[in-house]
């Protein structure tokens, strides 16, 4: 899952976040590596939202890099994610397909977001 807030375009040096964990995200970590989710995470998530939320496929190969360790989970993990956005009903637009598609899809979202002609 991944997501993006908006600064303020005229004001800001970068006016874009792309951040990969959202709160929910977070927790689920939490949850898995260290069995309890610390309460202030609750806290920030009522005072916290962003501006677009993008939910990855898993239809892509699986990158074991010595950060992410759990590739057997992973259409668990997926399902926790989307079950999370539905349940909170966050809107997010799905990514899916190979990496130019994925890219497009990124791509048109963000300039819809942003008000940009493509």
């Amino acid at each position: 899952m991944c997501f993006c807030h908006r600064h303020g375009v005229s004001t800001s040096q970068y006016p874009l976040q792309n951040l990969d964990l959202e709160l929910s995200a977070r927790a689920f970590y939490f949850r898995q590596y260290l069995k309890a989710v610390p309460p202030i995470l609750y806290e920030l998530e009522k005072k916290i939202s962003y501006d677009q939320y993008f939910l990855f496929d898993i239809d892509v190969p699986w990158v074991a890099d010595g950060l992410r360790d759990l590739g057997k989970l992973r259409r668990e993990i997926f399902e926790v994610f989307k079950l999370e956005l539905k349940t909170r009903l966050i809107d997010f637009t799905f990514v899916t397909g190979d990496w130019v598609t994925r890219e497009f899809i990124v791509k048109n979202k963000l300039a819809e977001l942003f008000e940009i002609q493509t």
